[in-house]
């Protein structure tokens, strides 16, 4: 459960090409408040940042930092694959193109690079729960 369940939580929505809900569930107080994945900072790791808390409460934050680096990423990815549609007409052009049958999420999307950093974020997410105190 936890954080390794809202890891897991990411993967339908990135690889169904929902990349809006994978963006607001990473802004969940989870990830937020709990692990303090804070998205308007640059993926410069020396920004990233664990939760206060969560970084007492471990013997080595490390795993962490690189969880929220794999967060950053997926987020990024998420950001710059987004469709983002003006008005109506558009809309019925995205759901056209959504529903053409040769057009499924993984044709659509290079899914390769964010099923890395979801699997980094699931191993860094079993770290980081080991170095807990």
């Amino acid at each position: 459960g936890g954080v390794g369940g809202a890891v897991r939580a990411l993967e339908p929505l990135v690889a169904s090409g929902d990349f809006e809900a994978a963006r607001s569930l990473l802004r969940q107080p989870l990830f937020a408040s709990f692990l303090g994945y804070s998205p308007g900072v640059r993926g410069n790791v020396g920004s990233l940042k664990p939760a206060t808390a969560l970084a007492k409460a471990s013997t080595g934050t490390a795993a962490l930092g690189e969880l929220l680096l794999d967060l950053k990423r997926i987020d990024d990815f998420c950001l710059s694959n987004r469709v983002i549609v003006f008005n109506a007409e558009g809309l019925e052009q995205v759901n056209r193109l959504m529903a053409a049958p040769s057009q499924r999420p993984e044709e659509r999307f290079d899914l390769e690079e964010v099923r890395g950093f979801l699997e980094d974020a699931r191993e860094h997410v079993q770290e980081a729960l080991a170095a807990l105190k």
